[in-house]
């Protein structure tokens, strides 16, 4: 949602202009559609030009890969504020104008209420999205948060005459809005954000009542108008952004508690050409790995199979039932020379399920974290966690650390 108050006549002028034709029962005038350029050479073609891909496969795309863009942006602190957030003085407060009240009313009225007096045996489902205290900071600068809330309030007030239209609001859920890993802007949230809204209505959690509403705006309104802001300055700004999903799958997956790996444990952990070290990440005990495969450097052979069929350099452990879990999230590090990762996971059939490579000229000697979806295991896995160079022409005295291994 954008502001509630803005014009109703509102609209985009930089897109070209707006196709109104394909709107009205003329089906003549569809041909500046039909017979679109942009559309035949920029889609049509592409589309048919893939098809004839012998590799091509065809199915129903779900909607959850639809227009799904997480890989296209990164998410955080340093994403929102890349020189950091400053304290600014508030203006003062702005009161919506009569003008703008008509206009909540109005939209209100021709987009949901109409539809809910129309069909009254249906449920309708509505929720405010959390944007991010980022976004809350600008109103309280530019003097619109108190604007903003009271226009809530009439929307609230509004849909709750109905008894078919559940309103949810998630914007006083501050844990997640103050946690800038899950934003790549000021209101747009990674799709774990998604995951976890729909849990929360399916258990009602964020329903709005005639009940709690005024509860509900007045500490949504006392929140973001005294938060100090500049602490958002110490989050940490996690350098794989699906770990934010990771820390939430407990909630999302039933309260599973994460599985972090003792690898001091000689019957969950088998070791190869590699040793513990303590005090590690965090503090945690790790595995140095040193040297480098057999592999010869012309061999057809993958990685992934050399290392699960004939050796690897470092540490394997099996778990039994990986079901429940759908991220492996490590910390590693190179110390010496070719010393590099290559991680992968594997199913019950010994299919890679899996996997994480660097090569040594990408990394440096300091800890950085990885993050495997491991979302496709259903059962065992089996994890071989590789540190030397992955043929044999790497430096024998190659070494790579791993450390702090946990199943989310």
């Amino acid at each position: 949602m954008n502001k509630f108050y803005a014009d109703k006549d509102q609209m985009r002028e930089d897109l070209g202009t707006y196709p109104t034709y394909l709107y009205d029962n003329n089906i003549f005038n569809d041909v500046q559609y039909v017979f679109n350029r942009d559309v035949i050479f920029s889609r049509v073609y592409p589309m048919e030009k893939e098809n004839d891909n012998p590799a091509f496969q065809g199915g129903i795309l779900s909607f959850d890969d639809y227009s799904n863009w997480m890989d296209d942006y990164t998410f955080g602190k340093n994403t929102l504020f890349p020189e950091g957030i400053t304290a600014r003085k508030p203006a003062l407060p702005i009161e919506l104008t009569q003008k703008e009240i008509n206009t909540i009313l109005e939209n209100i009225g021709q987009n949901v209420t109409f539809l809910a007096d129309k069909y009254p045996d249906v449920d309708f489902y509505y929720f405010f999205t959390p944007y991010s205290a980022a976004w809350w900071q600008s109103l309280l600068i530019d003097g619109t948060l108190n604007k903003q809330i009271e226009a809530e309030r009439i929307i609230i007030e509004e849909l709750l005459k109905y008894n078919n239209i559940k309103l949810y609001s998630f914007n006083c859920l501050t844990d997640i809005t103050t946690n800038l890993n899950n934003y790549k802007d000021f209101i747009h949230y990674g799709e774990w954000i998604n995951s976890l809204l729909l849990n929360y209505m399916r258990e009602g959690k964020g329903l709005l009542t005639s009940e709690n509403y005024q509860q509900y705006l007045d500490d949504e309104l006392r929140f973001y108008s005294t938060y100090d802001y500049t602490v958002l300055n110490t989050q940490e700004d996690y350098e794989n952004d699906y770990y934010a999903a990771a820390l939430l799958n407990k909630e999302l997956n039933g309260g599973v508690m994460p599985l972090h790996l003792d690898l001091s444990d000689q019957n969950l952990i088998e070791m190869s050409k590699a040793e513990i070290r303590t005090e590690q990440h965090n503090g945690n005990i790790g595995i140095v790995c040193q040297g480098s495969l057999k592999r010869p450097c012309e061999s057809d052979i993958l990685v992934s199979q050399y290392l699960k069929d004939k050796e690897y350099i470092g540490f394997k452990c099996d778990i039994e039932d990986a079901s429940p879990y759908k991220y492996l999230v490590f910390y590693g590090k190179k110390i010496m020379d070719h010393g590099q990762l290559s991680v992968y996971v594997y199913d019950e059939e010994g299919c890679v399920v899996g996997e994480c490579r660097t090569s040594y000229h990408d990394l440096d000697e300091e800890w950085h974290q990885y993050l495997i979806d491991i979302s496709k295991v259903n059962g065992k896995a089996t994890m071989i966690f590789n540190g030397g160079y992955f043929d044999n022409t790497g430096s024998p005295e190659s070494k790579f650390v791993f450390s702090d291994v946990a199943l989310y």
